[in-house]
């Protein structure tokens, strides 16, 4: 036999192995790698699931991915603050402030602090919406499933 005869074989193998990767990595505008069920290129948290998009103070960043409360690009102390001075209130509460409740229970308190604390120190999101800002410009509402 030749030197090259399993070329062809091992080409066909890689080929087959890069179509599977790419096929079922989600990528693409039509993806959804986080499995929420909302396309990655509308996705408003687009690594972590959350089939409801709840983004309350309308920043393209959902709340599951956005504890940066100040909006100013980062999660930091002055983000902490806000969250201290919500911590413990419910939806309809006075000085509540939904944009802190990360988990979307209407209850801000242990599992919110939790996500500033995995956040803290990086800017929010990933988000696919092309509106995401830290500028204080409004997205218009996301369209969930």
């Amino acid at each position: 036999m030749k030197a090259g005869w399993m070329t062809l074989p091992l080409a066909f193998v890689a080929a087959l192995a890069f179509l599977f990767v790419v096929g079922t990595s989600g990528a693409g505008s039509d993806g959804d790698s986080d499995g929420d069920g909302v396309q990655d290129n509308m996705d408003n948290c687009s690594a972590v699931s959350n089939a409801t998009q709840l983004d309350s103070d309308r920043d393209g960043y959902g709340n599951h991915c956005d504890a940066d409360l100040t909006n100013d690009g980062i999660v930091g102390g002055p983000d902490y603050s806000e969250l201290l001075l919500t911590f413990g209130k419910s939806s309809g509460d006075s000085g509540y402030n939904g944009a802190a409740d990360c988990n979307g229970d209407e209850v801000i308190g242990g599992p919110d602090y939790s996500c500033l604390l995995v956040a803290f120190g990086s800017a929010p999101g990933p988000s696919g919406r092309a509106c995401a800002n830290s500028a204080g410009d409004l997205c218009p509402a996301a369209n969930p499933l």
